[in-house]
């Protein structure tokens, strides 16, 4: 017999599925029937948020957190342009650093297949007057990045492809061209925050890393007092921020240590571990023949020595060559804390310093990190002209706690509800295509989070992310979109849309024309939906439409709903369409929304125990649908 673990977790695996595919439904000629606070860790209910049902690192820390200032998150204006710059590293540096300021630099290095990222890499940069330069690895990315105004110099190493493989050559020479780099910055006499152009910055870290006095909030200084000693730190991937935060190195050190920061400072020890890491990168001895990548060789070489003893609860650890630190995720975020944690509203006091995009389920393209700078307002590079124009039809994502009114959390739940959004953005997407608009993403809501290695198991960590779940329930939370959607099978397919924070980001709900068309009958909205006073407000019938009296309806010449730039269905679009009148055009959508739908990445990791994780049969599937009342074969 199979264990029952197995067979609970190979259901899992089929129910999910089962959501994706019961996606696929087809229009033929009738109808068609806010992040919480961190509480305890609970696999079925979401808990108050009372300090008694706080983890017990968050109550400690809480009084503190209290107390710390928090500095406004919004983006400033951006900072005028310097000027043209620079012929070399060493004019870069006196450009970027004043003679008067500490001589700490943070540098990037980039070619121009991440032109948009770079963009928006130097744009925050600029924003949050952090002293920069960027190494650019061919002239294009040195030419734009002149034209931008951020001190900058040539390092051209010939062709890379731009590819975030560690195992590949492209990736190899650009890990060694940066680690030389960083080393001659400090030779010279800089200390050097060297960073990936996936790390978003949102505020200047300097005073942090100098000074730790009163311009850093005091929860911050629990930290960076003993960093401050430190020659070498490095970024975590440690996935529970408060956790974190109470033990330090005891957290990070037994993880993996992650080059998308690291700080070295212009010691003599942080010169000579500069100098070594770049020739070990380049051509490492002995053990370091193997690694592939800047990483790899770095967590071996601060582990050099043998394992330290009595670093619970501290930031930094003697090593045979150097002072080693790591930084805390509440203030250096990575992926999960940033985008999935969502961090600033789970831990109040806390403001990040950074947010690295480490990994993302659309592939690891620069376009998917892109998207999780879109998720949270953070894409500062200016879009096309092209990208503004025309008209859009923004749907809203309904009120689904009315979906779990007991709060539940966990599989079950997650993919009664991602259905039920799903049905959403089937029914927006053909409105707006009947109405000839462009499709403005509705937000979407996750109660069960989601992994990206097949060896890690959201199943036996209360359906969170495991490592994530130390620091107790953080669902349900707002998913990045590819925790839904892969928007490249978006773009394969020619299907235009716009990301949920388009409208904001474009004004388009700020001064330009907006129209609510809100469907009769009193359905709450989502929590947090904003209707800006100037918008235009239309009742519409609660009745399905076809493509047809779609248009009757919302394109009378002259009305508010046709001449609105933004036309907004609230509190959803779920059962607003039923059909298109012609069968060829319905056949194309159905076709067409088929592949957008087959396109998204399984949500189960591996089933660990006797069996291992496999596709669930056709049969299988349409057993399993009848739990959910859906006929799957619905017009084949």
């Amino acid at each position: 017999r199979m264990p029952s673990v197995a067979r609970t977790m190979l259901c899992g695996a089929i129910l999910v599925t089962v959501a994706y595919i019961g996606m696929c439904l087809v229009y033929v000629t009738g109808p068609v029937a806010g992040l919480v606070g961190i509480g305890a860790a609970a696999p079925a209910r979401a808990q108050p948020s009372a300090l008694a049902a706080q983890p017990v690192w968050q109550q400690q820390l809480a009084p503190i957190m209290q107390q710390s200032a928090v500095p406004t998150t919004a983006v400033q204006p951006a900072v005028v342009s310097m000027g043209p710059c620079c012929a070399d590293l060493p004019s870069a540096l006196a450009r970027a650093v004043p003679a008067s300021a500490p001589k700490m630099v943070l540098v990037t290095f980039c070619n121009a297949a991440f032109k948009g990222m770079l963009l928006n890499f130097a744009e925050h940069l600029r924003r949050a007057h952090i002293p920069h330069v960027i190494g650019a690895v061919d002239r294009e990315a040195f030419e734009l990045m002149q034209e931008a105004g951020s001190p900058t110099y040539l390092i051209d190493i010939g062709h890379v492809d731009g590819s975030s493989s560690h195992s590949g050559a492209s990736w190899k020479k650009f890990a060694v061209t940066r680690t030389e780099e960083v080393a001659k910055v400090v030779a010279l006499g800089y200390s050097v925050i060297m960073t990936d152009v996936d790390v978003l910055w949102l505020r200047d870290p300097i005073p942090y890393f100098v000074t730790c006095g009163a311009a850093v909030a005091e929860i911050e200084r629990q930290s960076c007092t003993e960093i401050m000693m430190a020659d070498v730190l490095a970024s975590s991937d440690n996935l529970s921020p408060g956790k974190n935060l109470q033990q330090g190195l005891g957290d990070a050190y037994w993880g993996t240590f992650n080059t998308g920061i690291v700080v070295i400072r212009a010691t003599e020890a942080g010169k000579a571990f500069a100098q070594k890491w770049h020739e070990y990168v380049e051509d490492g001895p002995g053990v370091y023949a193997g690694l592939t990548s800047d990483q790899q060789v770095f967590n071996r070489l601060v582990r050099e020595g043998g394992n330290p003893m009595g670093i619970h609860g501290h930031w930094t650890v003697k090593r045979p060559q150097i002072v080693l630190g790591t930084l805390p995720t509440m203030f250096f975020c990575n992926g999960h804390g940033y985008f999935v944690h969502r961090i600033e509203k789970s831990y109040s006091g806390a403001l990040p310093y950074s947010a690295h995009a480490t990994y993302t389920y659309d592939g690891s393209s620069a376009a998917a990190k892109e998207q999780r700078f879109r998720d949270v307002g953070h894409w500062a590079t200016p879009d096309p002209v092209e990208m503004s124009a025309g008209k859009f039809l923004a749907v809203g994502a309904g009120n689904l706690a009315s979906l779990n009114p007991h709060g539940e959390l966990g599989l079950g739940v997650h993919l009664q509800i991602l259905k039920h959004q799903l049905h959403n953005l089937r029914d927006g997407l053909a409105l707006a295509q009947a109405l000839g608009r462009t499709l403005v993403l509705p937000q979407f809501l996750c109660f069960c989070d989601k992994v990206w290695a097949g060896h890690d198991n959201v199943f036996l960590f209360q359906h969170m992310y495991p490592g994530a779940h130390a620091d107790g329930n953080y669902m349900p939370f707002e998913c990045p979109v590819d925790h839904v959607l892969q928007l490249s099978a978006w773009r394969r397919s020619a299907v235009s849309y716009r990301d949920a924070r388009f409208a904001e980001a474009q004004g388009a709900l700020g001064n330009r024309s907006l129209t609510i068309a809100r469907l009769a009958g009193g359905a709450p909205d989502a929590p947090g939906t904003h209707t800006p006073a100037h918008a235009r407000t239309v009742e519409v019938p609660a009745v399905p439409l076809s493509d047809v009296t779609a248009r009757e309806l919302f394109g009378i010449p002259g009305s508010a709903a046709a001449e609105a730039t933004v036309l907004r269905v609230l509190p959803s679009a779920q059962g607003l369409f039923c059909k298109f009148a012609v069968a060829d055009a319905a056949k194309a959508f159905d076709v067409c929304f088929e592949k957008l739908i087959g396109a998204i990445e399984p949500w189960c990791s591996e089933c660990h125990g006797q069996i291992a994780f496999a596709r669930a049969s056709l049969s299988d599937l349409l057993a399993v649908a009848k739990l959910y009342g859906e006929d799957f074969t619905r017009g084949g």
